[in-house]
């Protein structure tokens, strides 16, 4: 049986551009479904209330190594389960107490290779007054293949 390979359109900032949407294929489709998967606020979804991750509570709290370990947890979780994620290897985030932010770097096994992808969660508010997350495909890193 042929292997399905993961293409989906190309966002920008979560939408799609205006004028001609190229298509993303393998890993670079399989980071954007993460980047999308970890997008999710906790509640944002009418159609399942409990999707997605609860940034907002956990942004507003303050940080401790203790909820700094139920985030890394709670995505690794969430990737997991994201399609053409063959294993989450780890998953680590530091932050910085002056502006707020929690970066992340994620290594994950995607079609026969590792990957790193990074994040990173502003406690600045976007429109829907939700902490802002933001992931580059540039940041989609192979490190080695399996």
């Amino acid at each position: 049986m042929a292997r399905l390979t993961a293409h989906d359109f190309l966002l920008v900032d979560g939408d799609l551009p205006l004028g001609f949407t190229p298509l993303v294929h393998g890993a670079a489709a399989t980071a954007q479904r993460v980047w999308l998967r970890l997008a999710i606020h906790r509640g944002e979804w009418f159609m399942n209330p409990n999707a997605g991750l609860p940034w907002q509570s956990w942004m507003s709290q303050s940080m401790t190594p203790g909820l700094q370990s139920i985030i890394e947890k709670e995505i690794r979780i969430q990737v997991a389960r994201v399609p053409g994620v063959e294993s989450v290897l780890g998953v680590t985030t530091t932050w910085n107490p002056t502006t707020g932010n929690l970066a992340g770097t994620i290594e994950a096994r995607l079609e026969a290779q590792v990957y790193e992808l990074e994040f990173q969660v502003s406690n600045a508010r976007s429109g829907n007054a939700n902490p802002r997350i933001t992931q580059r495909l540039s940041a989609l890193r192979a490190i080695h293949t399996r």
